[in-house]
């Protein structure tokens, strides 16, 4: 096999914590879905497979080529902690990554002056920018472990600990809960991230 053949099948990977529940994060698991192939053609294989029951989640070797990124769902899932410190990482190295996060996990600065009494939906870009990243503190890996292992996914929504869905790529450090936001910040970075098939014939 050559060597772009090789290179071609180390996908980064895109984690979404998506709620089944949640109307917003359905439709971006659809443009995430809808994205992650190259080439239309790819998509509709892979759809006709998924009809027809030859695989579920797991993408085959053969389409595994065709796509930009490898998409990691967990489905009515909130991050570990280990996660939620990977994650908290990003707002550090992209600030344009902040409102994202506090929104995510509102609990982390639910008493914050600028913040108080304010609805999660209702959070502007003039709210976020009055937030520095140092008022961001995480709970101890104790405390966190506990509240995640002692109460359901639905309770954590309602309590305001986690607000689906949220999209992480690992590899750029970024994050989004949104289609236009995955399409501006993430997409550019895997515009390029398939195989030309006339280079393939070459190489080969």
């Amino acid at each position: 096999m050559s060597m772009i053949r090789t290179l071609q099948h180390s996908n980064d990977i895109i984690t979404i914590f998506h709620s089944t529940q949640n109307l917003k994060s359905i439709q971006l698991l659809k443009t995430l879905r809808k994205y992650q192939f190259a080439h239309p053609n790819a998509q509709r294989s892979y759809n006709k497979k998924i009809f027809f029951g030859l695989f579920t989640r797991k993408i085959s070797n053969d389409d595994h080529e065709k796509t930009r990124y490898d998409l990691d769902i967990k489905s009515d899932f909130i991050p570990t902690f280990d996660q939620l410190t990977s994650i908290y990482n990003t707002i550090q190295i992209n600030t344009m990554c902040k409102k994202t996060f506090i929104t995510s996990f509102p609990f982390l600065i639910k008493d914050h002056p600028h913040l108080s009494n304010i609805k999660i939906n209702d959070i502007n870009d003039k709210n976020i920018y009055k937030i520095k990243v140092s008022d961001i503190v995480l709970p101890k890996r104790n405390e966190y472990n506990y509240l995640i292992s002692n109460n359901s996914f639905d309770d954590l929504v309602k309590q305001n600990y986690f607000n689906p869905p949220l999209v992480v790529d690992w590899t750029n450090n970024l994050i989004c809960s949104n289609k236009e936001d995955f399409k501006s910040k993430i997409l550019n970075h895997y515009q390029n991230h398939y195989l030309d098939d006339e280079l393939v014939k070459l190489a080969d």
